[in-house]
């Protein structure tokens, strides 16, 4: 097997025209991310051999990357992403992509400000405190804080959450910060830290992400945007990795597929959860907790974040739960990819398999709760036919494979699974989703 070289990053904004890319042979593939201004509009994955790339074929790779994104903002129908749902929902809501339609709009990049504007209710600009939880990573969340307090439209407020701490640290990070809030939440678990996060939050519109982040400098105007519309309950948004620099890092997003959920904006309703219902609704398809919002008063009718799920407890999945949560009550979640992060993935291998295994062994518990919960029998359906089925596809392609190609975080996976059944049955009865006025 041939020695690792990482992926470079290339961030290509097409309002300042279109560049070559030079060859690297420091590096083995090139992650080339196209933007618009502040809009991040599609992206190209292009391998070591195909390089160097002309500006003509820039403005291919380009041209292939973006026209989906700009369909859908600037048409709309035809150019919608499709939900992860049934053949005859998605049908029943999109009509046939038109590009003709496309191609009249003559410059159609240019027509993206006015569209974009015609998205976002001006008048209303509603207050958002934004909350990063946090344990023992002082130096990350250093670097979290000074990205948000330079950001074009600062947040009302900064709430920093400091979980079952082992020093001051973090304590000693937010004192350096003027106006940031610290709370310290002795009790472990992300869930725990999140409820409260929301307790101390002042604004209508709570904003979530973590200390491993670094959040674009728009991303809070972005995220008042997205929840100027009023019937957006909750919204989730673009994360891309900050680095391509370890095999692991490289393995989470080509192959698990990273955080990111594409350029395009979704809609998530009770229509696509009652078309879900029956297989196990995908409330993990809405997003990432690293990026996400909420309207601080939807968890007095729903209540908190489950404190048996998330990292620190069952592992993770403490967010798609409360989505699930707030379908079920025929609330709208959004993902838009304006709201952009960008995440600093597990650099070692052994930190992704066991983040890999905690991942199973939350979603497992999740589906659990959710049927306990709402006694939707898709749940159950994704535990003991979906999951299954997809592991032993996964092994059969394993087997088939070279020896010494590249490792694989599938025994972790399923491990995670086993121990998620494990995990419920030791916790069912624990406190769960606390109320919150």
């Amino acid at each position: 097997m041939r020695p690792f070289r990482p992926w470079r990053i290339v961030h290509v904004d097409l309002a300042d025209g279109i560049t070559e890319l030079e060859r690297d042979d420091t590096h083995d593939a090139a992650l080339i991310v196209f933007w618009y201004g502040d809009l991040a509009l599609g992206e190209a994955r292009v391998g070591q051999a195909a390089l160097p790339i002309t500006r003509a074929q820039m403005a291919e790779h380009a041209a292939r990357a973006i026209a989906p994104a700009v369909g859908d903002w600037t048409i709309g129908r035809g150019f919608e992403a499709p939900l992860p749902a049934s053949a005859a929902l998605n049908e029943s809501r999109h009509e046939a992509a038109s590009l003709a339609a496309l191609t009249a709009l003559g410059r159609p990049l240019a027509t993206l400000p006015a569209a974009l504007r015609a998205r976002t209710r001006a008048e209303t600009r509603p207050r958002l405190t934004v909350v990063v939880c946090t344990r023992d990573r002082p130096e990350a969340l250093a670097k979290c804080l000074r990205g948000l307090q330079a950001s074009t439209e600062p947040p009302d407020e900064i709430v920093v959450v400091d979980n079952a701490p082992r020093t001051d640290a973090a304590r000693q990070v937010v004192e350096r910060e003027p106006g940031v809030v610290y709370v310290a939440e002795p009790r472990p678990g992300l869930s725990c830290a999140r409820n409260a996060g929301l307790k101390a939050a002042g604004s209508e519109l709570v904003g979530f992400t973590d200390d491993d982040v670094v959040v674009h400098p728009t991303w809070t105007a972005r995220v008042r945007d997205v929840m100027s519309d009023p019937s957006v309950t909750a919204s989730t948004g673009l994360v891309l990795p900050m680095e391509l620099s370890t095999p692991s890092q490289v393995y989470f997003e080509t192959v698990f597929g990273g955080f990111a959920q594409g350029y395009r904006r979704l809609v998530f309703d009770s229509a696509f959860f009652d078309d879900m219902r029956a297989y196990g609704v995908p409330v993990w398809s809405i997003g990432a907790g690293a990026n996400m919002a909420f309207r601080r008063e939807v968890f007095g009718e729903v209540g908190g974040f489950d404190e048996r799920l998330g990292a620190g407890a069952s592992g993770c999945s403490e967010d798609s739960e409360m989505w699930y949560r707030l379908l079920s009550a025929g609330r709208a979640c959004v993902y838009d990819p304006r709201p952009v992060v960008f995440h600093y993935h597990r650099s070692d291998w052994p930190g992704l398999e066991q983040q890999m295994r905690l991942y199973m062994q939350g979603h497992v518990a999740a589906l659990l709760v959710q049927y306990a919960n709402h006694g939707d029998r898709g749940n159950l359906w994704r535990l003991v036919r979906i999951l299954p089925g997809y592991y032993a596809m996964r092994f059969l392609r394993r087997l088939r494979r070279a020896p010494g190609s590249v490792p694989s975080t599938l025994g972790s996976e399923v491990l995670g699974a086993l121990q998620g059944l494990r995990y419920y049955a030791a916790h069912r009865r624990d406190p769960g989703a606390p109320a919150l006025e």
